[in-house]
């Protein structure tokens, strides 16, 4: 008999604290045969006591390349479709949402083009939620404007917005924050527009200070972070 395919469920987590999961992400966990994430420390997200996982609940964890970064959607894609093929229900544990933070919309993809059903199950996006926890309103006069950039990449059309937008929230790596840095001046923002950077955003250990973007190229801490780490920064805020 031929095997029933699967279905895929793209889970948010939030920004980072496991008690701003929605009820939602809980129901879906329940529910799950195997649960796919991004990387190890999303297995927290699991130990919380309200979540209550069925039992032989495959975990599988993506990890990363030869080189260290994060695998391409295509080869996160793969692993959640061989799994949702078997006939398993799988939960893709991302963090943030699915796709303002996390960049599913490429697997998502895979999975139409696969014949295989998939949902969505929204989460607190780290766009939002850090500049939050920084005591930062993102209701500017003049208006924000907010760039999710996590691999590095900086395109033209957002940064030709940079020069006239007041503030602009940016969630990226740590290492691409020098050419963040190069970017922004190229584009007209001056060497002393105030910036407030943000480490482990949504996550009790959440640190924040204020700087310079020309200041910010050589930041000791920034320098010292793994430049896989995230990282949100308000240019124009101090």
């Amino acid at each position: 008999m031929p095997v029933t395919k699967g279905r895929v469920i793209y889970v948010g987590t939030g920004p980072g604290d496991p008690e701003l999961l929605t009820l939602g992400a809980v129901s879906a966990l329940a529910e799950a045969d195997t649960i796919v994430l991004d990387e190890e420390s999303l297995a927290e997200f699991l130990a919380h006591p309200a979540v209550r996982l069925a039992e032989g609940v495959r975990v599988v964890t993506l990890g990363v390349n030869d080189k260290g970064r994060p695998l391409p959607p295509s080869a996160r894609a793969r692993t959640t479709l061989r799994h949702a093929e078997a006939g398993t229900r799988v939960v893709r544990l991302v963090a943030g949402d699915p796709f303002l933070d996390a960049g599913v919309a490429d697997e998502a993809a895979a999975c139409v083009r696969a014949g295989i059903e998939f949902e969505v199950v929204p989460g607190v996006s780290q766009l939002t939620a850090v500049p939050e926890f920084a005591g930062v309103p993102l209701q500017q006069p003049g208006g924000v404007h907010v760039v999710s950039a996590m691999d590095g990449r900086f395109a033209k059309a957002q940064v030709s917005q940079w020069a006239e937008t007041p503030v602009v929230a940016v969630t990226t790596r740590a290492g691409a924050v020098t050419d963040l840095v190069r970017t922004a001046l190229s584009v007209g923002r001056p060497e002393d527009d105030p910036v407030i950077v943000t480490t482990r955003g949504g996550q009790i250990r959440q640190h924040s200070w204020s700087t310079s973007l020309v200041r910010l190229e050589t930041d000791r801490i920034v320098a010292a972070l793994d430049p896989e780490d995230t990282v949100q920064l308000m240019l124009g805020v101090s």
